[in-house]
């Protein structure tokens, strides 16, 4: 049994006493099953470019929110012009169209205006990489999680995102995909 008590700032404080009913995910790839298997069932990703990780979790029968502004932003990714943005986005959609994915085009700021506190299982924060983007969407999106949800996110090897994370939370991920390149984390909602 894992006991984990995640102080989120604000009002919201998180317990968790319950014992997982699968080994927590060690790649990437295996989150979207593991999601799954813990009964969740709907989530979002912020940051989905071309839809690859939102395909894992689709796969996996999640139902998506797929958040992105596919825009040129001046002091992110400045070797992608506009027009590539647009690419990225066309392939997302039609790598997605398969799956129960509504893309929002979107900042996550924007995005997480349109959608009721409480009402996801799960999200995935993959966007800008600066702290303080990376602050804005756990503090936007966790409350959009139910309790005992799961609050996700990618490239845990990179000091901006533990920094936004460490801003926001007082302890540790729970879990970190150790076997990635590019780690995911991973709190309770």
């Amino acid at each position: 049994m894992i006991r984990y008590v995640q102080t989120c700032g604000g009002d919201k404080e998180t317990t968790s006493t319950t014992p997982f009913d699968v080994p927590l995910p060690l790649t990437r790839k295996d989150l979207g099953r593991w999601l799954k298997a813990q009964g969740y069932q709907r989530g979002a990703e912020v940051g989905v470019e071309q839809g690859k990780f939102a395909e894992v979790l689709c796969r996996a029968g999640l139902e998506l929110l797929c958040v992105d502004p596919w825009r040129a932003w001046p002091d992110y990714r400045t070797h992608l012009d506009q027009a590539e943005w647009d690419r990225l986005m066309a392939v997302a959609c039609e790598r997605l169209a398969p799956y129960p994915a509504k893309i929002v085009r979107a900042t996550s700021v924007e995005a997480a205006q349109d959608v009721p506190d409480d009402s996801l299982d799960f999200v995935y924060i993959d966007g800008k990489h600066d702290w303080e983007s990376v602050e804005l969407d756990i503090v936007v999106w966790r409350e959009k999680v139910r309790d005992g949800g799961m609050i996700c996110g990618h490239d845990w090897n990179l000091g901006s995102v533990k920094q936004g994370f460490y801003r926001v939370f007082t302890g540790p991920p729970l879990q970190v995909t150790v076997a990635d390149r590019s780690p995911s984390w991973m709190v309770r909602a």
